[in-house]
């Protein structure tokens, strides 16, 4: 994943990967709509507080690897967290989110087996996120693991 661009991360899907079975949320984030184009901007001009935010995640879990891509043409910034620890991983998406008040994920597109329920409690968990299909994004930033 790590040679991708920012643009190209943003676009991949995000995987939760659990022990036992597979947990994926994928996020569309090549939408046109005015409210993303928007977001896109807000994110742009916000890249440097994103990457002190990385880096202050990358210190409070130990050695997880955590690298921040910004394209500036695309006007979009990924974080990439590779780990393969599920709790590592809840705890820095956690942390991504707690810190960054105003970042919401976009257009949840949940697979067919995963639990509802399950997915409810992993969004109380993250930041007491309420799941949605509307775009009502200030910032996107797209955590994506392996």
């Amino acid at each position: 994943m790590s040679n991708y661009s920012a643009k190209k991360l943003l676009s991949k899907v995000v995987e939760f990967q659990e022990a036992r079975h597979k947990l994926y949320v994928r996020i569309a984030l090549n939408s046109e709509s005015q409210v993303q184009r928007r977001a896109f901007l807000t994110l742009a001009d916000e890249a440097n507080r994103i990457k002190a935010l990385t880096k202050r995640i990358a210190s409070a879990i130990g050695d997880m690897q955590v690298t921040t891509g910004l394209d500036v043409r695309s006007e979009s910034t990924a974080v990439v967290i590779k780990k393969n620890d599920r709790v590592a991983i809840d705890e820095a998406l956690s942390e991504c989110l707690h810190r960054q008040e105003e970042t919401e994920l976009l257009f949840f597109d949940i697979a067919e087996n995963v639990s509802h329920h399950r997915l409810q409690l992993l969004f109380r968990e993250l930041g007491k996120l309420e799941h949605t299909h509307k775009n009502k994004l200030k910032n996107i930033k797209a955590i994506i693991w392996s």
